[in-house]
């Protein structure tokens, strides 16, 4: 406040030369001394009066230097968050020219942060050993009547020819897609991949994360780091794939409990990574397991979903040249999770109580009152539980969680949520009925040559199954009596004997009704 009086003591038990830095990279200034060959350090995580480290070894193989004129420095000449300490030695014994001062630097080397320890300098506290043996800075600069200082003496500004580069800005943004995107040979994209609109909640996927250097004026990243956030109700972290431009120092540890994965980064090459579009700093896949609780399908309400739950926090990137970049997080992916609407009763099986509950409802108007799921029920959106529906639920019956993603709708994207024309939906359902007929979860009955309509199916199944064509103009709870019986005897499998028993029994709640 320049009226030149002390606002602050600090007693401390450290004695020597003094240099004050963030030592052991929590975000505080720390103090710290030089004496006799050592450094101690004062650190502020528990405030300030006690002697809390000391590196006694890290000059072992220079120290004991003859004279008394050496001064301790600090900066952080890597730019990872922890101050780095020195030693400035302006005559040491032995060197010519006499008027060449040395340096020499102890460098932390923590970008990604995972050897940092609050309250202790374990990053510093290592032999010195230079570049390019090792991370450590010596250099000579200054004469004997010097005295030492340090700093960034040149800070980035805009401007033209011979000076600074900018230290433009760098982002980091996470897609959600259904497969890996295909990249350059160092993981560029010159367009970033477009976040899947939708997924629904027996999917699994994958998140990748980008490097944005469309504002990178040239210069080149040497690495990055984030967190990575997920919702553990919907998914869990199984794998993590590091873009092919990132091979140094992968780091990322998966916390399921939390829902993070934590410091997901690395390096790249010592001559960094450049471009102007996109690079691929890693990706993680993401499955839907026993323990994924999903999206519930809401019994007197329309079909609802629910943000996918990835988000980004705590990025960094770092250009070779300029250091640290500013760094934008972008938004998180778009992408909406829906309920498998198939199954009303959310038990991970399109099974004997879906059918039930589809039953009830069979008939009835969507959002009739006091009829469960018949919002849900209308699978083809026209307004009422039918034919059409009747031949979607079908094609879906006998699936379990997890399907990967194989549900018959899933290429129609959303039936019963966007509303889309019937009859395009019911291709969507048959065609990819057929491609997972031979799962082990479901057996499918044979589509015939030509679908005209959803009617057309549902009379080609029964009357596979009875040997006949059926009445042309019988009671729509009849043909379901006929589907459901077909359902119970042609789509459960036939080793699991307590499942067929109580499909059967969900047809005599059909029939019961009828």
């Amino acid at each position: 406040n320049h009226n030149f009086q002390v606002d602050t003591s600090v007693a401390s038990a450290i004695t020597g030369y003094p240099i004050v830095g963030d030592f052991d990279g929590d975000g505080r200034d720390d103090l710290a001394t030089y004496r006799d060959d050592t450094f101690y350090f004062d650190l502020a995580f528990n405030g300030f009066g006690q002697l809390d480290d000391m590196i006694t070894t890290a000059f072992a193989e220079v120290a004991g230097f003859i004279g008394v004129r050496e001064r301790p420095v600090a900066a952080d000449m890597d730019q990872d968050g922890i101050d780095d300490i020195g030693l400035w030695v302006p005559d040491r014994s032995g060197i010519l020219p006499e008027d060449i001062g040395e340096w020499y630097f102890l460098i932390s080397d923590d970008y990604v942060g995972e050897n940092r320890v609050t309250g202790a300098v374990v990053t510093l506290d290592h032999r010195f050993t230079p570049i390019p043996f090792g991370k450590d800075v010596y250099a000579r600069f200054g004469d004997e009547y010097a005295m030492p200082i340090v700093g960034n003496f040149d800070p980035p500004k805009p401007g033209g020819v011979g000076e600074a580069t900018v230290a433009s800005t760098a982002g980091l943004v996470a897609t959600l897609v259904a497969a890996p995107t295909s990249t350059s040979g160092s993981g560029e994209v010159s367009v970033l991949p477009e976040s899947e609109v939708s997924v629904d909640e027996w999917s699994g996927y994958w998140i990748e994360i980008w490097v944005d250097m469309t504002g990178a004026s040239g210069q080149k990243v040497a690495d990055a780091v984030v967190d990575l956030h997920y919702n553990t109700d919907l998914v869990t972290a199984t794998a993590i794939e590091y873009g092919p431009g990132f091979f140094r120092n992968p780091s990322g540890t998966i916390d399921d409990v939390a829902g993070v994965v934590d410091g997901l980064g690395a390096k790249t090459s010592t001559a960094g990574l450049g471009g102007d579009g996109y690079v691929l700093l890693a990706r993680v896949r993401f499955d839907v397991t026993d323990g994924s609780q999903g999206v519930s399908v809401g019994s007197d309400s329309a079909v609802a979903s629910v943000d996918c739950g990835i988000a980004l926090s705590e990025g960094r990137v770092t250009y070779l040249q300029n250091g640290f970049a500013g760094t934008i997080l972008a938004d998180p992916p778009p992408t909406q999770v829906w309920p498998v609407q198939f199954d009303f009763d959310d038990n991970g099986v399109i099974g004997p109580g879906d059918l039930s509950y589809f039953a009830a409802a069979y008939g009835k108007a969507a959002g009739a009152t006091g009829v469960a799921y018949s919002h849900a029920a209308d699978f083809d959106g026209n307004g009422v539980v039918g034919p059409g529906d009747l031949s979607f639920f079908a094609a879906m019956y006998g699936l379990i969680r997890p399907s990967f993603a194989d549900l018959a709708y899933s290429e129609g994207a959303a039936i019963g949520w966007d509303g889309p024309d019937a009859s395009e939906g019911l291709a969507a359902s048959t065609d990819a009925a057929a491609r997972v007929e031979d799962s082990e979860s479901a057996v499918y009955l044979d589509a015939p040559a030509t679908l005209d309509d959803a009617v057309a199916v549902f009379d080609h199944a029964v009357a596979e199954e009875y040997g006949a064509p059926i009445d042309e103009t019988p009671l729509d709870r009849q043909r379901l009596t006929a589907w459901a019986d077909t359902l119970a005897r042609r789509r459960v499998q036939e080793d699991n004997s307590i499942l067929k028993r109580t499909s059967l029994r969900a047809v005599d709640l059909v029939l019961a009704d009828n």
